[in-house]
């Protein structure tokens, strides 16, 4: 039987899952569509004011580099993720433990707060 590609729909953050995936196994796709994609760094055309806060930003995103990694162990939990996630995700139902684990496992990986 003939195996069918398929066509991935990724938004903020599942981007960047989703290009991977694509890289990975690219025999399983045949294409994505990115909707609003959320990747680490910010653009300065997409911030208001970006001459004035976009060195503010970048101060942040270094203090939280250098000083976080307290923070970011204490957010990177399932049951944070799974909060954070109920946000953007109007059926809650769709939020399971597979769901989280996929996000979750990158973050928890040795270096992942660096």
């Amino acid at each position: 039987a003939e195996e069918k590609k398929v066509t991935l729909v990724a938004n903020s953050i599942g981007t960047m899952s989703s290009l991977q995936s694509i890289i990975d196994e690219p025999q399983l796709y045949n294409g994505c569509f990115v909707i609003n994609p959320n990747f680490r760094e910010l653009h300065m055309a997409e911030v208001p004011l970006s001459p004035i806060a976009m060195p503010l930003v970048r101060q942040i995103q270094s203090l939280l580099r250098n000083k976080g990694h307290g923070l970011f162990q204490t957010l990177a939990t399932k049951e944070t993720v799974t909060e954070i996630l109920k946000e953007p995700y109007s059926v809650t139902e769709a939020i399971d433990e597979e769901l989280v684990d996929v996000l979750l496992t990158p973050l928890l990986t040795e270096g992942a707060d660096e």
